[in-house]
């Protein structure tokens, strides 16, 4: 997530980003995912491992 949250303009080309009924617009939005990642709330939580995780697999490829 750390890469993610200093590299969003490496990002824009791959949104918007659907999260299980929560859509990642651009790098606004995406900002806003990661900079709550350590809510109390499980489900924001969860939001931003599965941002990281769907930029991983679209940029390095990584679990295709």
């Amino acid at each position: 997530m750390g890469y993610w949250k200093n590299h969003l303009e490496i990002a824009a080309p791959y949104f918007p980003i659907e999260l299980g009924g929560f859509t990642v617009d651009g790098t606004a939005t995406a900002e806003g995912v990661f900079r709550n990642a350590n809510s109390k709330d499980m489900a924001i939580m969860l939001r931003a491992q599965l941002l990281a995780m769907k930029l991983n697999i679209k940029h390095f490829g990584i679990g295709d």
